[in-house]
């Protein structure tokens, strides 16, 4: 029997954190509740657990809730439309890699998911990537990172990373003003709007 996206998130009203697997390879570890599975993501389907969510144009396999193949939104930004405002952390794994427009796509609607949340929420991708949304956060991080920016952003990067910004500066969509900085223990970055920290390790921030 199928059901919904939403009667599957009215399980989880207060959920804190969701895992969204996508059509991408990747390694998602230990799956819990509650977990979206974006369309190519269904082949990780274990027999109850989880929601299939997508139009099948990336999967074999079958959909709880199936979108109009012809809609005008990525079957992600459906999904993120969807989640609850009580959640403070996202998990993507298997979004990152493909067809380039769709990665940086992805991107963009994480940036638009981030903007629009009134509270603060952190979203990593894989073991690469991580996005927050604005405020003040702290990280640790070993190794090189990049600092980017989907619109202009206020921004304070400090702590123990090479190239700081200790007073808060503009950063430009995609600047090279934080590209190839390097951490070496606690970060913390400050902005008025949603950022991305790229990581060269398999570490995520």
């Amino acid at each position: 029997m199928q059901f919904s996206l939403q009667d599957y998130l009215k399980q989880y009203p207060d959920a804190k954190e969701i895992t969204l697997l996508g059509p991408m390879d990747c390694e998602p570890g230990a799956l819990s509740e509650p977990l979206i599975l974006v369309d190519g993501g269904a082949r990780h389907a274990t027999p109850g657990l989880g929601v299939r969510v997508g139009d099948g144009d990336s999967s074999l396999h079958p959909m709880d809730h199936y979108l109009d193949k012809d809609k005008d939104m990525s079957d992600l930004a459906y999904v993120l439309d969807n989640l609850p405002h009580t959640l403070e952390r996202l998990r993507l794994c298997g979004f990152l890699g493909g067809r380039r427009d769709h990665e940086m796509f992805n991107f963009g609607e994480i940036h638009r998911f981030l903007k629009g949340r009134s509270g603060p929420v952190r979203v990593t991708f894989d073991d690469q990537t991580a996005a927050y949304s604005q405020g003040r956060w702290e990280f640790e991080h070993h190794g090189l990172f990049s600092l980017a920016t989907v619109e202009p952003c206020r921004v304070t990067l400090g702590g123990a990373c090479r190239y700081p910004i200790p007073e808060p500066r503009t950063v430009n969509p995609l600047s090279s003003l934080g590209l190839s900085n390097e951490g070496h223990g606690i970060i913390f970055v400050h902005s008025d709007g949603p950022v991305f920290i790229l990581c060269q390790e398999d570490e995520t921030p």
